[in-house]
């Protein structure tokens, strides 16, 4: 799974083998079961989250604008 993000990485930039072991080094690899939710409603992410495989939703509230 590694492989798509080393890819994903490698058209941001061009990296040294070195620079990408320090990086990978540091992730958490964090299995979601379906439904799960990254972050609720109110929460804060400090972290950042990437998609190896299956989708995703995102909702935000609706903003009425009175004139």
């Amino acid at each position: 799974m590694l492989d798509k993000l080393i890819s994903e990485i490698n058209t941001i930039g061009d990296f040294s083998a070195a620079d990408i072991d320090h990086f990978l080094g540091s992730l958490t690899e964090v299995l979601l079961p379906k439904g799960a939710h990254f972050l609720t409603e109110g929460q804060v992410s400090k972290h950042i989250g990437y998609i190896v495989s299956g989708i995703t939703n995102c909702a935000q509230p609706k903003i009425l604008a009175y004139a």
